[in-house]
């Protein structure tokens, strides 16, 4: 929900580092990864973000990212796409 909102995420998924980079990844067994990565997120500048590799300096640049991020939800992660992975495990 928050990619589809265009806001950064931490995540366990590994499936997600092409789309969020190393920064926003982290295992499952380390918590202390994980706040590390919550801090990296709260001191994340508004202005200065790196997601998935991609620096941006001004306000115009962060929503870029916001609807890329927005995009990718969408496309890959709709209900049209669940329904045929669903059809292909049934079969």
């Amino acid at each position: 929900e928050a990619m589809a909102c265009g806001l950064p995420v931490v995540t366990t998924n590994e499936g997600l580092k092409s789309t969020l980079g190393e920064g926003l990844v982290y295992t499952s067994d380390d918590p202390k990864g994980l706040a590390l990565k919550i801090k990296y997120i709260l001191r994340m500048p508004y202005k200065a973000h790196d997601v998935s590799g991609i620096s941006y300096r001004t306000e115009k640049d962060r929503l870029a990212i916001g609807r890329v991020l927005r995009e990718t939800i969408i496309e890959d992660h709709n209900l049209s796409r669940l329904i045929s992975k669903l059809v292909l495990k049934m079969n």
